[in-house]
């Protein structure tokens, strides 16, 4: 755009020109002539509105990259944001994996063992720690996706 409004301005310029020229006529010999010459544009109007409409082009073009620029940095904010939300997630199924899943198994085999609960309170122990180990890894599939969309849109 910024280049189409330099072909503009050279529009309005004068043009100079020369030019030489040689004819052989049979009878006569040789005829020579030199012209030389200068062009200059009288009617301006409609290249001065064309020059301006292409600076508002230009004005247009570059707000359109900044607008542009502009939703890429807040999709780059929005996946960081979804980064940290995931690693939260993963986070807390980590420490539920690791501290609250195996004292939950070891006490439910216990009171199992001691006749305290019954076999399907077992089961429905082992089915939660299953649901989180499940969660845990939808977690971490999650952020893994969030951390690749990141790197495509930075980079």
């Amino acid at each position: 755009e910024q280049a189409n409004v330099g072909l503009l301005k050279a529009a309005l310029k004068p043009d100079f020109n020369i030019g030489y020229a040689i004819q052989n006529y049979f009878e006569g010999g040789w005829l020579h002539g030199l012209q030389a010459g200068i062009q200059v544009p009288l009617f301006n109007k409609p290249a001065k509105q064309k020059m301006e409409a292409q600076k508002l082009q230009l004005e247009v073009a570059k707000a359109n990259v900044e607008a542009q620029q502009q939703q890429v940095n807040q999709e780059l904010l929005s996946i960081e944001n979804a980064i940290q939300l995931y690693q939260a997630g993963v986070n807390y199924y980590q420490e539920q994996l690791k501290l609250i899943n195996p004292e939950m198994e070891r006490i439910s085999k216990l009171n199992y063992e001691a006749g305290e609960i019954s076999y399907l309170e077992l089961l429905n122990t082992l089915n939660i720690s299953a649901k989180n180990q499940v969660s845990y890894w939808e977690q971490m599939l999650a952020h893994n996706k969030a951390v690749v969309l990141y790197h495509f849109f930075s980079n």
